[in-house]
């Protein structure tokens, strides 16, 4: 279940999911009319002292709206000492970007190396730029396949995604 990443350590969505999947039926929030499971992926890195930086990713299934921000329904998936840079999220994620190209072929739909929300080029889902930002007739024409093989000349990225798996209108 919990696996060590040198001093950090990770457990796999997969079994995040077969615990809170079953919890979810049981109290009403999954039921056979809603299949579809909405999983939030979320990380962030802070300073734990001067010195000493922290990264954590966490799992939050957006299915229960009233849960959301509750601790007890967000779920540690990786968390390691170190900064929070595109390698070493790349190293320690390995596992779990495995997992989601799995559970996707068998039927889970639900990051990429995008720029910040203050570059000029920002949107990962389209060409829009700060000044074209009110423009509301703008369409999706990206796909993951296309920034996955070309991420360097397409507006909007500066990294290989690390969730390619991830089609651009799940997120």
């Amino acid at each position: 279940m919990l696996e060590s990443i040198g001093k950090g350590g990770q457990r796999r969505i997969t079994n995040i999911l077969n615990y809170i999947v079953p919890l979810y039926i049981e109290r009403g929030i999954l039921t056979p009319e809603t299949l579809t499971l909405y999983i939030r992926i979320s990380g962030d890195g802070r300073n734990v002292g001067r010195k000493v930086k922290h990264v954590m990713v966490t799992i939050t299934l957006l299915n229960d709206l009233n849960g959301l921000q509750k601790p007890d329904n967000n779920y540690t998936l990786v968390l390691y000492p170190g900064a929070e840079s595109y390698e070493s999220l790349k190293n320690a994620l390995t596992p779990l970007i495995s997992d989601l190209s799995i559970l996707k072929e068998k039927g889970f739909d639900q990051i990429g190396g995008i720029k910040a929300a203050n570059a000029q080029h920002f949107c990962p889902w389209c060409d829009c730029s700060k000044d074209e930002i009110n423009t509301t007739t703008k369409t999706i024409n990206k796909s993951m396949d296309e920034i996955k093989d070309n991420y360097n000349q397409i507006n909007g990225h500066i990294k290989k995604p690390l969730f390619y798996m991830i089609p651009l209108q799940n997120w």
